[in-house]
């Protein structure tokens, strides 16, 4: 008898997998395929969801071109003027053709309120076309150890605009290095003077507004992509940087990245010496 109820155990044990055991974490409950956390005290990841498997990452693509920019001019004061191609089918933008704006002010708007208009205007003192551009982009991203990023233009428009969950926090840490880039990054939001007068500008992502222990963050969005979001933060055991590609709502994407959140510090307080 007593063999026949440890054979049953054994048996529940495997269906119903490691959550048995005494003091296990439970995984999140995700409906983005793609998810990760990254530990920045242990340099490692904590946790991974599908974290090489390339796909569209709309707007996150803006920090490979945010790290291009910023390694290629040093004038952050230099002014560029839009133009009617910068303009034609950017999306919702604060920005109208012919509106002349320093450079580290078009790098915050294309950070906080992913204007495409203000992306697509970065492209201007190099004299390249997007699509040159989107070939630089894919060398930063190289640089910084992505493995699977790949671009066609500078927005993320284009769903051809592809990264893995990895490579998008290698990039998003690597934008963090740069003073002006990590300003940007944790601006939850300012004033854009313009000919027409001042603008408030809010970033896109909810957690980085209403959060204090997120300090940093960008969001990504088209319909290939789904809702996707990478966020840095501040933690007493060690500050950790979250992923999350493809979620089905904007809804989802705040919901899911809390609880990334939490799993992160709940498996900080299960880990030995802790």
């Amino acid at each position: 008898m007593l063999g026949q109820r440890l054979q049953g155990f054994a048996i529940a044990f495997l269906l119903l997998g490691a959550p048995l055991l005494a003091g296990a974490v439970p995984e999140p409950k995700l409906r983005a395929p793609e998810a990760g956390i990254y530990g920045v005290k242990e340099g490692d990841w904590l946790y991974t969801r599908s974290l090489d498997q390339a796909v569209p990452v709309a707007s996150l693509t803006k920090l490979a071109l945010a790290l291009t920019f910023v390694r290629m001019t040093r004038d952050m004061d230099q002014v560029i003027t839009i133009t009617g191609e910068d303009w034609l089918h950017a999306g919702r933008t604060r920005l109208r053709v012919g509106d002349r704006l320093p450079a580290r002010t078009l790098l915050r708007l294309a950070l906080v309120a992913s204007d495409n208009c203000a992306a697509r205007a970065l492209t201007h003192p190099s004299g390249l076309s997007w699509e040159s551009y989107a070939f630089l982009m894919e060398q930063t991203a190289r640089s910084v150890g992505c493995r699977h990023a790949s671009f066609s233009d500078p927005t993320g428009l284009d769903p051809r605009d592809v990264a893995s969950a990895r490579d998008v926090v290698l990039l998003f840490n690597a934008a963090l290095l740069h003073p002006l880039l990590r300003d940007c990054l944790g601006t939850s939001e300012f004033i854009l003077e313009t000919s027409r007068g001042p603008r408030n500008i809010v970033h896109s992502a909810r957690l980085l507004r209403y959060r204090c222990d997120v300090t940093a963050a960008k969001t990504g969005y088209i319909d290939e992509a789904g809702y996707c979001l990478v966020q840095y933060v501040t933690d007493p055991q060690g500050d950790f940087v979250t992923v999350l590609l493809g979620a089905p709502s904007e809804a989802a994407r705040v919901r899911e990245s809390m609880r990334l959140i939490e799993h992160a510090r709940a498996l900080r307080k299960r880990a030995p010496g802790t």
